[in-house]
C-alpha cells in the first residue's frame, strides 16, 4: 500500500512533464509557422540590398570624373585624350602659337581614330581662329604674313574653302600694291598730280599697318617735293625766259634750280637747262676777260656749276673762281664727300694754271687755304665715320675728333655744327635705355608703377633732345593715373543712372574736377542724365499741350508749349510744333477772311477758340 502512492506520484509528474515539453514543442512549432515565412523575404531583401549596393559603386566608379590632366607637367607618355585635352585649353588663348601647336596635334589622327569627332570640331574653332588673326594682319596690310599664316591651317580642316577664298582675295591685294606704286612714279613723272594723290590713297586702303603708314607717307612727302621741284624749276624757266639774257639773271636761275632737292624727276630735268646756261655764262665770261673786264669775268664765272666743264679759253678763270668759292664759302650745302671731291679738284686744276696765265698768282696765294681745307675735310669725315656708327663710344670718339679743329682752320665752323649734330645724338642714345625704362615700369598700368616710371622719365634733364617726348608720356601717365582714380567715380555715377537715381549720378560725376583725365567723359555723360531729368520733367506739359491742340484750343496749346524754356531738352520739339500750331491758326485765320460767316442782327460771331498769330518764342 505504501508503494503505489510513490508510482502515482512519479507517473503524475512524467505526465506533467509530458504535457509540458508537448506544449513547448506546439509553441515552438506555433512560432516557427510565424517567423518561417518571414524570414525568406528578408533573406532575399538583404541579398538584392548587397547587390543593390555592389551595382550603385560600381555605377558611382564608372560614372565619376577622372582627374584632369596638368597640362603644364604633361608626361612624355600621356594620351591622346589628355593632349587633345590640354590643346584646347591652350587654343582659348587665342595665342598663333597654341593654335599651331592644336594643329600638329592632330594633323595624323584618321577617321578611324576614337578622338576623331571630337577633334574636328576642335579643327574647325581653331581654324576659325586662325583665319581670324590672318584678316588682321591683311586688314593691317600685311598681306604676306596672313597668307604664311593661313597656309599653315591644315587641308583637311573644315574652314578650307573659305582660306582659299581668303588667300585668293589677299594675294590680289598684295599684287595692287606694286602696281599702285608703279602708277604713282609714273603719275609724278608725267606731272599728273591727281593721279598720284589717287594711287596713295588706294594705297591707305591697303596698308594699313605701321610700315605702310610709313611708306604712304614717305610718298605723299615725296608728291609734295615732286611739285615744288617743279614749281621752282617752271618759275627759273620763267625767269630766263622773260628777263633779259645777262649774267645775273642765268645766276639766279642756276641758283633756283640747285635749291631743287637731287632725286626728283624736276632735278634731272632740269640738268639740260643747267649745261645750256652754264654755257652762256661761260661765254659772257669769256667776253668780259676779253674786255679785261676781269671783276665781270669772275663774276659770271662764280655763278657756273661745277657739273660744266669749262672750255680751255676760261679755263683758268673758272678754276680759279672756284678755288675762291671753295675758299671764301664759310657754310658749304654740300656733303662731306662731295666737299672733299671739289677741294681736290679744284687743287688739282689750280696747280696746273701756268706761269703766263693772269690767274698764276692769285692761283698760287690759295693753294695753302685749300691744302689745309682737305685736312681738316679728311679728319671731318673720319669723325663722320666713327659717328655713323651711333654707339656711344663712337660719338664721343667723332666729338674728340673734330673738337681738334682749331678756330684759325678753314673747317672750324663746319666742325663746330657737325659736333653740335653728334652731341645731340650722343644725349638721345645715353637717354633713350632712361625712356625705355619709364616705358617697361608703366607696362602693368598700376597707379604705383605710372609713378615710378614718371619718376624714371623725369631723369631726363631740360635741354637734352629726348626730353619734349618724355614729358609727352609723363602727361599721358599722368592722365593714366587720373582716369584710374576716377573711374569709381564715374562707373558709380553710371551704376546710378541705371537705377533710375540721375540726380544722384550727376551729383558723383561732378565730382570729378575740371583738370582731370576723366572731365569731358563725366560731363558727356551728366549732359545725357540732365537731358534725361528734363525731358521726363517736360514731357507732360509737351502732351498737355498736344491734346489742347487736338481738341481745337491752339491758342492754349502754344501757351502752354511755351512753358519750355530754351535751355530745356525738348525746346526744339516743342518750338517745332508751335510752329505747326501757329501755321494752322494762320491757315484757319485766312479762310475766315476770305469767307466770312453770316450771322443775324442780334447774333455775334463765335471766337473759334484762336487768337491772332503769334510768333515763336
Amino acid at each position: 500500500m505504501g508503494i503505489r502512492p510513490f508510482h502515482r506520484f512519479h507517473r503524475v509528474r512524467q505526465l506533467r512533464l509530458r504535457d509540458r515539453a508537448s506544449h513547448l514543442a506546439k509553441a515552438t512549432l506555433s512560432v516557427g509557422k510565424w517567423i518561417r515565412p518571414a524570414l525568406v523575404p528578408a533573406l532575399w531583401l538583404g541579398l538584392l540590398s548587397l547587390s543593390g549596393g555592389i551595382l550603385v559603386g560600381a555605377f558611382l566608379w564608372l560614372a565619376s570624373i577622372p582627374p584632369l590632366p596638368d597640362c603644364k607637367k604633361l608626361p612624355a607618355l600621356a594620351s591622346d585624350s589628355d593632349r587633345l585635352y590640354c590643346a584646347e585649353r591652350a587654343a582659348r588663348s587665342g595665342k598663333v602659337e597654341s593654335l599651331l601647336a592644336g594643329f600638329s596635334l592632330v594633323r595624323g589622327w584618321t577617321a578611324s581614330h576614337p578622338l576623331h569627332n571630337r577633334a574636328n570640331r576642335a579643327l574647325k574653332e581653331w581654324s576659325k581662329s586662325t583665319l581670324a588673326i590672318a584678316q588682321g594682319k591683311a586688314t593691317k596690310g600685311d598681306f604676306e604674313g596672313a597668307i604664311e599664316l593661313a597656309r599653315k591651317i591644315p587641308t583637311n580642316s573644315p574652314t578650307q574653302k573659305e582660306v582659299k577664298t581668303a588667300i585668293a582675295s589677299w594675294q590680289k591685294s598684295q599684287n595692287q600694291v606694286p602696281i599702285l606704286e608703279k602708277g604713282f612714279e609714273l603719275a609724278l613723272k608725267r606731272q599728273e598730280w591727281q593721279t598720284a594723290e589717287d594711287k596713295t590713297r588706294a594705297l591707305f586702303r591697303l596698308k594699313t599697318d605701321e610700315k605702310g603708314q610709313q611708306r604712304i607717307n614717305r610718298l605723299r612727302q615725296r608728291l609734295v617735293a615732286e611739285q615744288s621741284a617743279r614749281e621752282q624749276l617752271q618759275s627759273a624757266r620763267f625767269l630766263v625766259e622773260t628777263a633779259p639774257q645777262d649774267a645775273d639773271t642765268l645766276a639766279q636761275a642756276i641758283a633756283q634750280i640747285e635749291a631743287i632737292p637731287p632725286g626728283s624727276y624736276a632735278s634731272a630735268e632740269a640738268q639740260a637747262d643747267v649745261a645750256l646756261w652754264g654755257q652762256s655764262l661761260l661765254s659772257i665770261a669769256l667776253e668780259r676777260l676779253t674786255n679785261a673786264d676781269r671783276v665781270g669775268a669772275i663774276a659770271a664765272a662764280r655763278a657756273v656749276p661745277f657739273s660744266v666743264t669749262p672750255p680751255i679759253g676760261v679755263r683758268d678763270l673758272i678754276w680759279f673762281t672756284r678755288a675762291h668759292t671753295l675758299v671764301t664759302d664759310k657754310i658749304p650745302k654740300a656733303s662731306l664727300n662731295q666737299q672733299l671731291w671739289r677741294v681736290w679738284n679744284v687743287l688739282l686744276h689750280v696747280r696746273q694754271i701756268q706761269a703766263n696765265s693772269p690767274f698764276y698768282q692769285p692761283g698760287q696765294a690759295l693753294i695753302p687755304q685749300l691744302e689745309a681745307q682737305i685736312q681738316d675735310l679728311t679728319q671731318l669725315q673720319a669723325a663722320h665715320s666713327a659717328a655713323s656708327l651711333g654707339q656711344i663710344p663712337s660719338l664721343q670718339l667723332a666729338i674728340q675728333i673734330a673738337q681738334t679743329i682749331q678756330p684759325d682752320r678753314p673747317q672750324r665752323l663746319l666742325a663746330q655744327t657737325l659736333i653740335a649734330g653728334w652731341q645731340k645724338d650722343l644725349q638721345q642714345v645715353q637717354d633713350r635705355p632712361t625712356l625705355a625704362k619709364a616705358h617697361q615700369l608703366a607696362a602693368p598700368q598700376k597707379i604705383a608703377d605710372l609713378k615710378a616710371a614718371i619718376a624714371q622719365a623725369t631723369l631726363i634733364a631740360p635741354g637734352r633732345p629726348l626730353r619734349v617726348d618724355a614729358q609727352n608720356h609723363i602727361k599721358q601717365w599722368q592722365g593714366q593715373i587720373q582716369a584710374i582714380e576716377d573711374r569709381p567715380l564715374l562707373n558709380q555715377a553710371k551704376a546710378l543712372s541705371k537705377q533710375k537715381k540721375l540726380q544722384a549720378a550727376i551729383q558723383t560725376a561732378n565730382k570729378i574736377r575740371p583738370n582731370r583725365s576723366l572731365y569731358r567723359d563725366a560731363q558727356v555723360s551728366i549732359k545725357g542724365w540732365t537731358e534725361q531729368i528734363q525731358i521726363t520733367a517736360d514731357r507732360p506739359i509737351l502732351n498737355k499741350a498736344k491734346t489742347l491742340a487736338d481738341g481745337g484750343n491752339l491758342s492754349a496749346a502754344i501757351d502752354m508749349a511755351s512753358q519750355i524754356s530754351s535751355d530745356r531738352a525738348l525746346h526744339p520739339e516743342a518750338q517745332a510744333a508751335i510752329a505747326g500750331w501757329i501755321a494752322q491758326q494762320e491757315v484757319s485765320y485766312q479762310r475766315l477772311r476770305r469767307f466770312p460767316p453770316r450771322y443775324g442782327r442780334y447774333e455775334s460771331a463765335p471766337s473759334f477758340g484762336f487768337r491772332p498769330p503769334r510768333r515763336p518764342f
